[in-house]
């Protein structure tokens, strides 16, 4: 698949470190850019607008004004949005440092000032917190005490805490989604991200001016990873996630651990998976790793698909029925098992509404066939993915 003008203008413009090479060959693709509109619908769409905004706005070279006011909206609207998440984070991190329960700071909230240094580049929707698994209930209950609700979960407490999820269902306020998290990854992955490797590894940080842990850097970029493969494999293309890795690979790892790192990416089973993103990063962003030689494995040829229709726009294929076929065998009793699989097919009328934004209950009438149809449709991809 050949790369067009406007990828390769999106793969560019997530680095926040170019060449001066670099810089010239972007500024001669916006010459051989002809329909801005669609530039502008590509780079919004992808996350891109603030990078172009910053970028461009030096030396604009072919690119009109419209938009490059489109592209410093996307800045502002990131820059808005950023603020009113980093008011949250100090609060809700001045709350728990005074009951003393630790916090590791995570993803958006963290890299947006740690590696990004502007806060209206890196978009960011929600805030991660990782805490110790008998913090999770204290945190919540602080949470809650400062006028947050907790979303409602699709399936039944007994089944959600059996599967081991990565996160309790979020905290909302306001608009603002806070996830506390007590593991990385539910049990039906095949991961095992070592909690307690984290957080020995983890370090004391000010961060947004209030004190909290963050990752070490080799973990940092292996949680990363994990969590955009997760997401990229489930069909939800997650382009800042790209950002994140590129960036922390060629800006923050050149005094990093290669034998730790490749000592815990085998010990999390994730060895492969970090040099299928080494392969992926080096090829279509040109950065890696310095002195590591990546080599792709088996699972190369479907992430390299799937980045590829995720980069062009492609629709990509929803959470396949699949996976949940692969959880039902974590239960025991087929009493489980059933509550599972109706849970699935009919979920409460208050998580429809609550997952699909429906405001009228009637609507519901024709959204659970929706649901139907899409998880009909996401197992036969599934199915025929497996065949080929």
């Amino acid at each position: 698949m050949s790369i067009l003008p406007e990828q390769r203008i999106l793969l560019l413009a997530a680095r926040l470190r170019l060449t001066e090479p670099e810089k010239a060959e972007l500024k001669d693709l916006t010459a051989e850019i002809k329909d801005w509109n669609e530039m502008v619908r590509w780079a919004v769409a992808r996350q891109a607008g603030p990078f172009l905004f910053k970028k461009l706005s030096v030396e604009p070279g072919s690119v009109p004004e419209l938009a490059l006011q489109a592209f410093k909206q996307s800045w502002l609207k990131t820059l808005s949005r950023s603020m009113v998440l980093i008011s949250h984070f100090q609060e809700v991190m001045t709350a728990l440092n005074a009951v003393g329960i630790s916090v590791i700071a995570m993803k958006g909230i963290y890299l947006s000032e740690w590696l990004y240094t502007e806060v209206g580049l890196r978009q960011f929707s929600d805030i991660d917190l990782l805490l110790k698994p008998e913090d999770g209930e204290r945190a919540l209950a602080v949470l809650h005490s400062m006028g947050y609700r907790q979303a409602k979960s699709e399936l039944p407490e007994d089944i959600h805490v059996k599967l081991l999820p990565a996160h309790y269902p979020a905290m909302l306020k306001h608009g603002v989604s806070v996830e506390i998290h007590t593991r990385l990854h539910s049990r039906v992955t095949d991961y095992d991200i070592d909690i307690a490797s984290l957080w020995a590894a983890s370090q004391t940080h000010e961060l947004h001016g209030v004190a909290t842990r963050v990752f070490c850097r080799e973990h940092l970029l292996l949680t990363l990873i994990q969590h955009l493969d997760k997401h990229l494999r489930s069909g939800q293309f997650q382009f800042s996630g790209f950002y994140d890795i590129v960036n922390l690979m060629d800006l923050k790892c050149q005094d990093m651990d290669m034998d730790l790192l490749l000592s815990e990416a085998k010990a999390w089973k994730m060895d492969a998976l970090l040099m299928d993103y080494c392969v992926l990063t080096e090829k279509y962003f040109g950065v890696g790793l310095p002195g590591l030689k990546a080599v792709a494995g088996g699972s190369y040829r479907e992430l390299e698909r799937l980045f590829l229709r995720g980069l062009a726009l492609k629709k990509m294929t929803p959470v396949t029925a699949v996976n949940n076929i692969k959880t039902i065998a974590y239960f025991d009793t087929r009493g489980q098992k059933l509550r599972y699989v109706l849970q699935m097919v009919f979920p409460t009328p208050r998580y429809m509404r609550q997952r699909y934004g429906l405001s009228n209950r009637l609507l519901l009438v024709f959204y659970y066939p929706y649901r139907w149809a899409m998880q009909i449709y996401s197992g036969l991809v599934g199915v025929w993915k497996r065949r080929i």
